[in-house]
């Protein structure tokens, strides 16, 4: 859920508006998170995805192989879903040119366009791709535009910090002063959480 989420007030309050909008309304606009390494990114939009009881599949773009693999990987995800469902595509900036304008139309206009040889237009269910990137250079401007919100995550305070290593540390019943360690882990929960795997 978005509310267990610590740190990012702002982008949750945005966030939050446009999860309420949805049930209202629907659907949820596709939406870019952008920020460094660690920041909670992946975990954002797992919680949109509770937040709003739909389908969730994740692809990371850094691991989905050759090019003609990852453009099977996405027709396969895109064709089987469900309706509604939330598709989200970790480290976009990885995915090819060609791949992120197979993307185009998906978004845009509700279909896979595949070409004349692979069978012309795939009609696709409503769904909601949500992107991550921590490189806004390495997506081209159309597959920027295709995104109606661009949300860019914060640094993390140390309290922030604190929050995350009390947490984690009490759900592994490992006794720690968060105050003493947080300072070290340089703005970024993902460190703090590693850090905390060495300790323990």
């Amino acid at each position: 859920m978005l509310d267990n989420v610590v740190g990012q007030t702002r982008a949750k309050d945005t966030l939050s508006i446009l999860i309420e909008s949805t049930r209202h309304n629907g659907p949820f606009p596709h939406t870019l998170l952008v920020g460094p390494a660690g920041v909670g990114k992946s975990t954002i939009a797992r919680a949109i995805s509770k937040d709003l009881g739909f389908p969730f599949i994740e692809v990371n773009s850094s691991c989905t192989g050759s090019g003609a693999e990852t453009r099977i990987k996405m027709i396969i995800a895109l064709e089987d879903m469900k309706e509604n469902t939330t598709i989200f595509l970790d480290e976009l900036h990885k995915l090819s040119k060609s791949i992120q304008e197979m993307l185009y139309t998906a978004v845009e206009e509700g279909y896979l366009s595949l070409g004349d040889m692979l069978g012309g237009r795939i009609p696709l269910k409503p769904f909601t791709l949500l992107g991550a990137t921590t490189d806004l250079s390495g997506l081209t401007n159309s597959m920027q535009n295709r995104f109606k919100y661009h949300i860019t995550l914060d640094s993390y305070n140390n309290h922030e910090i604190s929050q995350i290593i009390g947490r984690d540390a009490k759900n592994r019943q490992f006794k720690i002063d968060p105050a003493v360690l947080a300072p070290y882990c340089r703005s970024n929960p993902r460190t703090a959480l590693n850090y905390l795997d060495w300790i323990y």
